[in-house]
């Protein structure tokens, strides 16, 4: 029989702390003052360039064909480097080339003036 002492699990000194991963809030806007050109993954690790549009609906949501209902997604603008955090309620964007997400109205004012009317967008999810 084995001693107690050998069940021990050891771990070196300079391994580091596990750390949870948070998810963004809904409607949570940040803005990044440097930007790369890379993908910027979400919790899930997954990420995808494309470009967004918006349409005319209330609340923090999103609509795409890519993503499953009730993912939360992150869509960050590459010009300026503003994301907003939504979650997908919707299909959308259906047979529109490049189009990777709708979003409504008030997620893409945050991102970019709504007379712009697509912008090209990271989401991350």
């Amino acid at each position: 029989m084995l001693a107690a002492s050998a069940w021990a699990v050891v771990v070196p000194a300079s391994a580091p702390p596990a750390r949870a991963v948070a998810q963004p809030a809904v409607g949570a806007v940040s803005v990044r003052a440097h930007h790369a050109d890379a993908l910027r993954p979400g919790p899930t690790g997954k990420a995808a360039p494309g470009r967004a549009s918006w349409y005319p609906r209330s609340g923090m949501c999103g609509a795409s064909t890519r993503l499953a209902k009730g993912t939360l997604a992150t869509v960050t603008d590459r010009a300026n480097g503003r994301s907003v955090t939504v979650i997908n309620d919707d299909r959308g964007s259906a047979g529109v080339h490049a189009r990777i997400i709708d979003l409504c109205e008030t997620a893409f004012a945050q991102l970019a003036p709504l007379d712009q009317g697509v912008v090209a967008v990271d989401v991350g999810w």
